[in-house]
């Protein structure tokens, strides 16, 4: 659902045999395929990873003491298992009813469980992140990075382009508001373009040139 591209692949490669574990609080039309389903409350998604990592870690290298905390459950810990003893481990995040925070969060406690369970570097083995938007990895990797609350507060001038934080969280629309001057470049006049000082347009791919 936030990707529809993603689950088209992820359904595809279980149905050629790939183990799926799916891990989500809600049901999704992904579990129909997945050989195991885990579910947690919302906000709770790198302290599942972080359990199934301290689970089976252990057994593959020494863990911080802090780990001990998070203990797995059943499930979890049958889940931690299958993806360990895989030859090869691909992990898709979300981000679906998390902050940039706990998006974090869940990355590096993603990332964490490749190293520990011995995946990581390796061919056909990696971390991939969901983006709602096709061009948010390229524009990830040229350095155009989700600022902390803290730094938007603290912002004079924003440029603020495909995005509309303002309807995305009361404290980023006082931010907006606080600042000197704001320009949004937007293929809509949304809640975040009608805050701006300048509004800058930005073509649609069906209103470009090309073959699609």
């Amino acid at each position: 659902e936030e990707a529809p591209i993603w689950w088209l692949r992820v359904k595809q490669a279980a149905e050629r045999g790939a183990t799926l574990i799916v891990a989500n609080p809600r049901p999704t039309k992904t579990d129909r395929y997945a050989a195991q389903t885990l579910r947690y409350s919302y906000g709770g998604e790198a302290a599942l990873v972080l359990s199934m990592i301290s689970a089976v870690g252990s057994q593959k290298t020494r863990l911080p003491d802090w780990l001990a905390g998070f203990k797995a459950g059943a499930e979890a810990r049958e889940a931690a298992k299958t993806l360990v003893d895989a030859k090869n481990l691909v992990i898709l995040f979300g981000q679906e009813g998390a902050s940039l925070e706990s998006t974090q969060a869940l990355a590096q406690a993603c990332a964490n469980f490749l190293f520990v369970s011995d995946h990581s570097g390796k061919p056909e083995s990696g971390l991939i992140g969901v983006w709602q938007q096709v061009n948010s990895q390229g524009a990830w990797e040229m350095g155009l990075k989700p600022a902390a609350l803290k730094h938007y507060q603290a912002a004079r001038a924003m440029y603020i382009a495909a995005a509309d934080p303002a309807a995305d969280d009361t404290a980023l629309r006082e931010a907006i508001q606080n600042a000197e001057f704001v320009v949004v470049q937007e293929l809509f006049l949304t809640e975040t373009a009608r805050l701006a000082d300048v509004v800058l347009p930005a073509q649609a791919y069906t209103e470009r040139d090309g073959s699609y």
